[in-house]
């Protein structure tokens, strides 16, 4: 996956966004921003995954680390 400046490419984005729970059109909720929610997965990843120093512009840490534990959960 292509990875610019930090974050998923526009290449690897648009291979990922299809397959990804929560986009316009799903039952269920449609998600507010599944890139930046990725993004801010890999953050953590890079960065020793620890969930308390992601960066606010990603969003609550605890929110995007309950989100990230229920696509494991759900095998995403």
């Amino acid at each position: 996956m292509g990875l610019e400046g930090g974050g998923l490419s526009a290449g690897a984005w648009e291979k990922l966004a299809p397959h990804l729970a929560g986009k316009a059109g799903d039952v269920g909720c449609t998600a507010a921003d599944n890139r930046l929610f990725l993004n801010a997965v890999l953050w953590v990843m890079r960065h020793g995954g620890t969930w308390r120093i992601l960066p606010q512009r990603f969003g609550k840490h605890d929110s995007v680390r309950k989100r990230a534990l229920g696509w494991a959960q759900k095998g995403t």
